[in-house]
């Protein structure tokens, strides 16, 4: 018998680890028991109890040998099996670790390239109007230099001028008085009176896109767990029928992830619960986002024109709009305040339905063209918004 196997044999309970094994519980599926656990309550205390003996090991002799042993062989070539498997799948797993490590660094490199690049050409950018500055110091300096070098030998020789008189016969001064006269005319009548006009240049940051570029980063690069099977790599989902959703004269397709979008769709709507698709169509002019919706629109191609806007998650603040967005719908059940910012400058009308909160006061900027308010809209419209905008087409639009 194998010594490790033969050491770890013994005949103390398994409960009450110095005690002797001296019964079998037969109410506990012929459990071993010690006379602790036959007189302890709440372990082997009044169930039928039988004294371990030859008769009473035969039949669990019989069982191990007939059903148990078969089960237990069985059952080690089954974890044997799961281990080979398991190590296989973790090996698996471990490479596709380092494959998505090194797809990580060659997009990361790229982002990396994509920032050198824009260093670069901000830099040449301050390099080529230092440079125009430096051509405009030149000739500034060497065209200022000249004219004081020629007004200093017009004062050096002024004493010449004074015995100089008209009796005396034509020599090289009166030449050389001809010449600085006209010279100094010339000087005196176009000279540069001012500093040279150059050019400067201002360094502005916008730290609130900080936050849209992170965004936009994690829409670059993402990582989506899986349990199971992982999906074929760059394979789409096959076609399928989407759902539609009509709102006024437009039929939206509605989108859920993974779906596959028809090159043609010009009205989209996200599905409840869903993010946005990582590549849109070309076409997609309007974009319906639902209730609960929580994604930052920075990635929006510049052909979505028209958004329609339910109750959604995301917080709206200044510059979370798009200034590619140039119609605007905020739909009933819209909660959030609408402060002055929110809605860009670059929108042009604006409709409302049956939201929750009244306007703030400058909410709509002034370059707005067109306001849209259907009958459920309760809440008043600022006065000084409606002047500013009355003469260019206020008007009311029934419930789509």
């Amino acid at each position: 018998m194998n010594k490790e196997v033969e050491n770890e044999q013994n005949t103390f309970c398994l409960i009450h680890s110095t005690q002797e094994i001296t019964f079998i519980c037969t109410s506990c599926k012929f459990s071993p028991a010690c006379n602790k656990c036959v007189v302890l309550k709440g372990i082997h205390f009044g169930h039928d109890i039988i004294e371990i003996d030859d008769e009473s090991v035969l039949p669990i002799l019989k069982e191990m040998n007939e059903k148990t042993i078969p089960k237990i062989d069985e059952l080690i070539k089954n974890n044997q099996d799961l281990l080979k498997g398991n190590l296989t799948k973790y090996e698996e797993i471990k490479e596709k670790h380092k494959s998505n490590l090194q797809i990580i660094s060659g997009q990361i490199m790229k982002l990396h390239t994509i920032l050198q690049t824009v260093e670069n050409n901000l830099n040449q950018q301050l390099i080529t109007n230092l440079d125009e500055n430096t051509d405009i110091n030149d000739v500034f300096n060497t065209k200022v230099k000249e004219e004081l070098k020629v007004l200093s030998k017009v004062i050096s020789l002024k004493n010449d001028y004074n015995f100089i008189d008209e009796s005396q016969n034509l020599n090289d001064k009166h030449i050389q008085i001809i010449k600085d006269s006209y010279q100094s005319k010339k000087i005196l009548t176009c000279h540069f009176s001012d500093l040279p006009d150059y050019s400067s240049s201002k360094v502005t940051i916008s730290e609130s896109s900080f936050n849209s570029i992170k965004d936009l980063f994690n829409l670059i690069i993402s990582i989506d767990k899986y349990h199971g099977q992982l999906p074929p790599t760059n394979e789409h989902s096959p076609l399928k029928q989407l759902s539609r959703y009509r709102w006024g004269k437009f039929i939206f397709t509605v989108y859920n992830d993974g779906d596959s979008i028809p090159d043609d769709t010009e009205s989209l709507a996200i599905g409840e619960g869903q993010r946005l698709p990582k590549t849109m169509p070309k076409s997609t002019k309007r974009l319906l986002l639902p209730n609960g919706f929580n994604q930052s629109l920075i990635s929006l191609p510049k052909t979505v024109r028209s958004l329609y806007l339910f109750n959604i998650g995301l917080q709206l603040t200044e510059a979370s709009i798009p200034e590619t967005v140039d119609t605007l719908f905020f739909c009933d059940g819209f909660s959030q305040k609408i402060t002055k910012g929110i809605i860009p400058k670059s929108v042009k009308e604006v409709f409302f339905y049956n939201i929750v909160q009244p306007l703030e006061k400058d909410s709509i900027p002034n370059t707005v063209s067109f306001v849209g308010r259907s009958p459920s809209f309760k809440h008043p419209l600022d006065v000084k918004s409606i002047n500013q905008i009355n003469d260019r087409g206020l008007y009311i639009i029934q419930n789509e």
